[in-house]
C-alpha cells in the first residue's frame, strides 16, 4: 500500500507539472486573444482564428492528460488486448520527463525499429513502466542515465531498464 501511495504521489506531482505549461500557454493565448478583439474592427481575423485554434489545441492536451492519468489510475478491469510495447514507453518517457529533468537524470530510449506488439492490459504495462522508471530514476545519481531499450526476440517482445545506481549486491541486472 505504501508503494501504490509513493507511485500515485509521484504521478499526481508529474500530472501537475504537466497542466501547469500547457495552462501558462494557454493563459498567455487568451490575453492575447483578449488584446485583439479589443482593438475592434481593427483587430486582426487572422490572429483571432490563430489565437483560437492554438487555445483549442492546448485544451485538447490537457483533457488528454486527465485521459490518461484517469485511465492509469482505473483499478485493473481492463482486457488484454494487442498492445504496442514501443508506444507504452514512450507515453511513459513523455510523462515522466518533467520529473527526471527535476532529478538531474537523463533518459534515453533505444525503440525497436517496428512496432512490437504483445498481448497484454495496457494499462497493467504503463502502470509496471512507470513503477520501474520512478524507481530507476529515484536510484540514479544526479547526472545519470535511464536506458530503455525495446526488442523483439524469439517471439516475445521485451523492455531492458537500466540505471547507473548502485544496484543491490550479489544480484544481475534485470530487464521488465
Amino acid at each position: 500500500q505504501q508503494e501504490n501511495l509513493a507511485f500515485a504521489g509521484a504521478m499526481a506531482t508529474g500530472i501537475i507539472h504537466d497542466f501547469r505549461n500547457p495552462m501558462s500557454a494557454l493563459r498567455l493565448d487568451l490575453q492575447m486573444l483578449d488584446k485583439e478583439v479589443a482593438k475592434g474592427s481593427t483587430a486582426r481575423l487572422d490572429r483571432i482564428e490563430a489565437l483560437s485554434v492554438r487555445s483549442r489545441a492546448t485544451l485538447d492536451r490537457l483533457d488528454d492528460i486527465l485521459k490518461e492519468f484517469q485511465h492509469l489510475a482505473r483499478p485493473e478491469t481492463e482486457a488484454f488486448t494487442e498492445v504496442d510495447i514501443n508506444a507504452c514507453v514512450s507515453d511513459c518517457v513523455l510523462l515522466l520527463a518533467t520529473r527526471f529533468g527535476r532529478a538531474g537524470v537523463g533518459i534515453k530510449t533505444d525503440l525497436a525499429p517496428d512496432p512490437l506488439h504483445v498481448v497484454a492490459s495496457e494499462t497493467g504495462l504503463k502502470r509496471a513502466l512507470l513503477n520501474v522508471l520512478v524507481n530507476a530514476e529515484q536510484a540514479s545519481p544526479r547526472g545519470g542515465t535511464v536506458s530503455v531499450r525495446t526488442r523483439a526476440a524469439r517471439g516475445s517482445g521485451y523492455v531492458e531498464i537500466a540505471d547507473e545506481g548502485p544496484g543491490f549486491p550479489g544480484q544481475a541486472a534485470a530487464g521488465v
